[in-house]
């Protein structure tokens, strides 16, 4: 094995890491892989060759398209290291952290880390979907790689999120992907990236069937955001306070949150969240070119990654292009982590300039029979914007006394409404309380409706929480 790992070294120019002594590191990493693999599934390669090869040697060939020296790498699905524990080896100056949700893999590989004096490298048991959502994760690595984890596609809404401005995102396909990375070509561009020409090598000393291709994404600009659209049908729903109590706790988990009051000549987002007297300009001014985004969106004066753009007091919805609203909210994406419209209440074209620029949307309605008509009839609307990539439902202002009075569920409004539920809001008096005083009642309370808003804004950024308990 360390024969052929050090002559494989050398043929990929790669003889300075020879003389430092990766082929005898490599190789025992390869022998503790052999012995291991006899008491836990790691790898279904068994032969000592074929893992120098195919392991070892496959990984390595990374090294010839990116410098890695000094970055920070990110190995998602890693299983039994690959490619993270080779490149670190490799590369002593590199930054890497291993993740995985089988636990027992990432003990081997700590183990494997400490046999072999390994220095910043470390491991952490979760799945990718919801590590991003952890501080210092999202955007903070110049590198993440995935081998033979998922499809392309999945593979960019996993990796994608972790992947800093101007980083990449190396995908280990095999020879036989193009059509693979074609289909993925959109899934790149929706989450900020740009697909490079896929890097072919060949294995040294493998046949040529065993010839592999890493496709590479870059992202041009920071990951770009996504764009909510908070509708209700009927008013009285308290679209408002949730679109304030969701933006104040993504705010709060450290999200890069703007929200966007879209009720134009209508506008009460500004008091709900306690900026009545920080607001200046609106995003009429922005569109038409009076001030930069940068300026018109005020920061909160607690809630440091909390903005508002407010709406103009004397416009018409019809005076603004849904191209423009299209272009405003392509640069808030380039900003903010989230966007959340407060669409005007019905289906006018307030409400139709709003949903026409979202990438997906939530629809908001209360238990009343009237409210769930109006909620479907919004859902009906939305269908006619096929760039939405998901609608769901919150029922909000649940009073639990009031539908056992009317023998009704959450599951009737569920079936009526025809949406997936994402949340349950129970009707809170401290809303109102918050409100009048002018405060998020995120910062006041910590359950009722404030626990609701805050599991929303978990789920919206990925993370599992169960429905809260009425």
């Amino acid at each position: 094995m360390r024969e052929i790992i050090r002559q494989g070294l050398i043929d990929l120019g790669l003889e300075g890491c020879v003389r430092a002594g990766a082929a005898e590191h490599l190789t025992r990493y390869g022998q503790m892989l052999l012995e291991k693999n006899t008491v836990m599934n790691l790898t279904a390669i068994t032969e000592a060759d074929d893992v120098a090869r195919l392991h070892m040697l496959d990984c390595a060939a990374l090294l010839g398209c990116a410098d890695f020296a000094g970055k920070r790498l990110l190995d998602v699905g890693t299983g039994a290291g690959f490619p993270g524990v080779v490149l670190k080896i490799l590369v002593p100056s590199l930054d890497v952290t291993l993740l995985d949700s089988l636990n027992k893999r990432l003990e081997w590989l700590d183990e494997v880390a400490t046999v072999l004096a390994l220095r910043d490298i470390r491991t952490i048991h979760a799945r990718a979907e919801e590590q991003a959502a952890q501080a210092g994760f999202r955007e903070g690595f110049d590198f993440v790689t995935s081998r033979a984890v998922a499809d392309l596609r999945v593979l960019c809404e996993l990796c994608l999120p972790y992947v800093k401005v101007g980083g990449q995102m190396l995908a280990m396909k095999s020879a036989q992907s193009a059509e693979e990375t074609s289909e993925a070509a959109r899934a790149v561009s929706i989450l900020g990236g740009r697909l490079l020409p896929a890097y072919d090598y060949t294995i040294p000393g493998a046949l040529p069937k065993s010839k592999r291709s890493r496709c590479k994404h870059e992202k041009e600009l920071t990951l770009l955001g996504t764009a909510y659209v908070v509708a209700s049908g009927k008013g009285g729903t308290g679209k408002t306070s949730l679109v304030a109590g969701i933006g104040a706790a993504l705010a709060a988990a450290g999200y890069r949150t703007l929200c966007i009051d879209a009720d134009i000549g209508l506008r009460n987002l500004d008091i709900v969240l306690g900026m009545t007297d920080r607001v200046l300009m609106n995003f009429a001014d922005v569109i038409e070119g009076r001030c930069t985004l940068e300026k018109a969106a005020a920061q909160h004066p607690q809630l440091q990654q909390l903005y508002l753009l407010t709406a103009p007091m004397a416009l018409s919805p019809g005076q603004i292009q849904t191209e423009q609203m299209h272009a405003l909210l392509q640069k808030a994406r380039e900003q903010f982590a989230f966007c959340l419209l407060d669409a005007p209440a019905g289906i006018g074209s307030g409400f139709r300039l709003s949903a026409g620029s979202a990438d997906r949307a939530i629809i908001v309605t209360t238990t009343d029979s009237s409210s769930l008509r109006d909620a479907q009839r919004a859902v009906m609307e939305l269908s006619e914007y096929p760039q939405l990539r998901s609608k769901h439902l919150v029922v909000n202002r649940v009073e639990k006394k009031l539908l056992r009075k009317l023998h009704r569920n959450i599951d009737d409004a569920i079936d009526t409404a025809g949406l997936p539920l994402i949340g349950v809001v129970p009707e809170d008096e401290k809303v109102r309380l918050a409100t009048n005083r002018e405060v998020p009642v995120i910062l006041t309370e910590s359950g009722g409706a404030a626990r609701a808003y805050t599991n929303i804004a978990a789920r919206l950024c990925g993370r599992r929480v169960p429905l809260m308990r009425l």
